[in-house]
């Protein structure tokens, strides 16, 4: 876009080309709530979340904290980072945490919101059993109620699903259904931790009503499987057994993108494997890795929590370590093209370190993701986090007549790594960096030249 300023007596004239040329893909991450291990008013059981969700009605956000392991709480958050409640703290006996990282065949516990407006969740210890519990709760944390205890047969379930019938899905040693009153508990599949895998991390449900999910042991290779299974516990099919080479130990539930095809990640916490993001169709053709991570300094390690689609059938997702030490945003295409890692988080600021519960999006804009870290340095443990890829950016010209001929150009304060350039001849190509800029709040440039284009170029 080219900006012409008036010609007058009292004004330099200059002429300004606004515009933001990527480099990388543009993102803003920004931290909207910050826990804090020093102030129990920020959790009453505090430090790390382990699990987030967004609402089926206002865009809210709800997720699981746990402290050394055990216990832990129940929070909300509304998008905008304000209106942080503890709903409910668990008590001895109602334990939320089975371990402190997902991806090491420990289930983490998560809440999400049915389609009767309550919180449904599970926790893989506590109960009367000590397997783990299924329970509900309103959205203003009233009404806290165990449902359902499990055994150990069914011990340790992983997140919970709503299917298109009401029935909530998930899975433990077993695959099973349950009612929203706890009612209908029904066993769909027993893994045997054999060919069929063991230990599922999650399941998704396709468009077309099939259940899909992954398991972080067993199959042919000892290494994870992708399965799928009708919502009645019949058909039953391994997609899938993950080798020792090309991704093992999928961890995180399934995501199917528009194109209908499964996404997924794979990473083994407990050796340090980087991991992989894989892509394969529903029938179990066309099994593909599309990235190998390798913990660079330009890439990430240890992929962790479900991938997420944005909008051009972008993937997006987090690394718990690698790129500068502790972790990454990155984005992927469908087709495997275009990686990149579009954050690097860093340690020491608000916004933490070591994501951990991967990206959800937001209702209204495809465009918005939420997020969780889970360190930094004390007091700070960790924080839920918004990214807004592509944000709008403009650049503000102030132009002046002044003793030394100074023209002031404002931009955001989160671009302030981006790169100003200028050039008198837009036809040239002949960019060059502004030297002469005081950064402040934007750049404040000295030019005597009648007639200088800018432009700001992302890192």
């Amino acid at each position: 876009m080219r900006n012409r300023l008036p010609r007058t007596k009292c004004l330099l004239v200059l002429t300004l080309l606004i515009c933001v040329c990527g480099h990388a893909q543009n993102i803003l991450v920004s931290p909207i709530h910050t826990f804090d291990s020093h102030n129990a008013g920020s959790g009453l059981i505090p430090t790390q979340p382990v699990s987030l969700s967004i609402g089926r009605f206002d865009g809210s956000l709800y997720g699981v904290t746990f402290q050394d392991q055990t216990n832990g709480s129940i929070f909300s958050l509304k998008a905008d980072g304000s209106g942080y409640a503890v709903l409910h703290a668990f008590a001895p006996g109602e334990e939320s945490a089975a371990g402190y990282a997902p991806g090491v065949g420990y289930t983490t516990p998560s809440v999400l919101q049915g389609a009767d407006g309550m919180l449904y969740g599970t926790t893989p210890k506590g109960g009367t059993n000590n397997y783990g519990t299924y329970f509900k709760l309103s959205p203003n944390g009233t009404g806290y109620t165990i449902l359902h205890n499990f055994d150990s047969d069914d011990s340790s379930p992983a997140n919970l699903i709503q299917g298109s019938d009401n029935m909530f899905y998930g899975a433990g040693n077993r695959i099973f259904k349950i009612d929203a009153n706890g009612g209908n508990y029904t066993i769909l599949y027993t893994f045997t931790n054999g060919a069929d895998g063991f230990d599922p991390m999650g399941l998704t449900q396709g468009r077309d009503g099939v259940l899909y999910g992954i398991t972080y042991l067993g199959g042919t290779n000892g290494n994870g499987t992708v399965f799928s299974m009708d919502t009645n516990g019949t058909s039953f099919k391994v997609l899938h057994s993950f080798a020792s080479t090309g991704g093992e130990n999928p961890a995180s539930p399934l995501l199917q993108g528009s194109d209908g095809a499964l996404y997924g990640v794979t990473s083994d916490y407990v050796i340090g494997t980087p991991g992989t993001i894989f892509k394969i169709n529903t029938n179990g053709d066309g099994f593909t890795v599309l990235h190998t991570f390798t913990g660079a300094p330009n890439d990430g390690s240890i992929p962790l929590g479900s991938l997420v689609e944005g909008v051009g059938q972008v993937l997006y997702g987090t690394a718990y370590s690698g790129g500068k030490t502790y972790g990454t945003i990155f984005k992927i295409g469908m087709d495997g093209s275009g990686y990149a890692s579009v954050y690097f988080f860093t340690n020491g600021t608000s916004i933490g370190v070591k994501p951990i519960t991967g990206l959800v999006k937001s209702q209204d804009n495809p465009s918005v993701f939420y997020g969780t870290t889970s360190g930094n340095t004390s007091p700070v443990t960790g924080s839920v986090f918004v990214a807004l890829v592509g944000p709008p950016i403009s650049i503000t010209p102030v132009v002046s007549q002044t003793a030394s001929n100074q023209t002031v150009l404002f931009w955001p304060a989160w671009a302030g790594t981006y790169t100003l350039q200028s050039t008198t001849n837009v036809a040239s190509g002949n960019w060059v960096n502004v030297s002469n800029g005081t950064p402040v709040f934007g750049v404040q440039v000295t030019s005597t030249n009648p007639a200088v284009f800018y432009r700001l170029v992302s890192p």
